[in-house]
């Protein structure tokens, strides 16, 4: 199986292995899944600070993130961290749109799309686009959300 054959299978068993454990995490206490949340969202803002400041230095320039996931992996976790329930719902469904549109293209398009990245970019990509959609999804499944909350 060659190396781009293997992204289309990589997102499709990711994809999996993401709802199966949201599925999972359905049967515990609110408690438990609040404390995964948030450790799943302290991780992916760390991993990204880091990996935007790494990249800014080495660079010589200041990246600033500006494409859709890129700004999601910093405000879905300033949302949950700093319990913002207002904009709690935008974070929610910002990180299924990111996630669930990502590991999609992976699956029908990843022969195509991934062709020049580095694996590594891949493995990165992956990871936190693999995040924002546990976390989305965990995040809606807390509670009902209405255009009144």
């Amino acid at each position: 199986m060659n190396r781009l054959i293997l992204i289309n299978f990589l997102s499709a068993a990711g994809l999996a292995i993401i709802l199966f454990a949201v599925r999972r995490l359905l049967f515990v206490s609110e408690e438990i899944r609040q404390y995964i949340l948030k450790a799943f969202c302290v991780l992916l803002l760390i991993f990204n600070v880091m990996r935007y400041t790494f990249n800014s230095v080495t660079a010589g320039k200041i990246k600033i993130p500006v494409e859709f996931s890129a700004v999601t992996y910093f405000v879905l976790p300033i949302i949950v961290l700093f319990n913002l329930n207002k904009i709690r719902p935008w974070g929610a469904y910002a990180g299924i749109l990111a996630g669930s549109f990502f590991f999609l293209k992976g699956i029908f398009l990843g022969d195509k799309v991934y062709v020049g990245y580095n694996p590594v970019t891949v493995a990165t990509s992956v990871l936190c686009h693999g995040i924002l959609l546990f976390c989305g999804l965990l995040m809606i499944s807390e509670k009902r959300y209405s255009k009144y909350a």
